[in-house]
């Protein structure tokens, strides 16, 4: 009896800490799929004001002709 306890508190155990680990992993991964994102929109932001500073703006005809594509 004894030792069935023991087995199974091992066995409990080890489980814990597989699902401890995965959610650990887990919560790493959101976080440097988040860090991604940020440096991402940070890189976009800063290639938008490049550009802006530089005075170039996307050319219009090039818009105009997809509309008219479409229709």
């Amino acid at each position: 009896m004894y030792s069935e306890m023991k087995r199974f508190f091992i066995v409990s155990s080890l489980i814990l800490i597989l699902i401890i680990i995965i959610l650990i992993l887990i919560l790493i991964l959101i976080i440097i799929i988040i860090i991604i994102i940020i440096i991402i929109i940070i890189i976009i932001i800063i290639i938008i004001i490049i550009i802006r500073t530089l005075g170039v703006a996307l050319p219009g005809p090039v818009g105009g002709k997809v509309l008219k594509n479409k229709h």
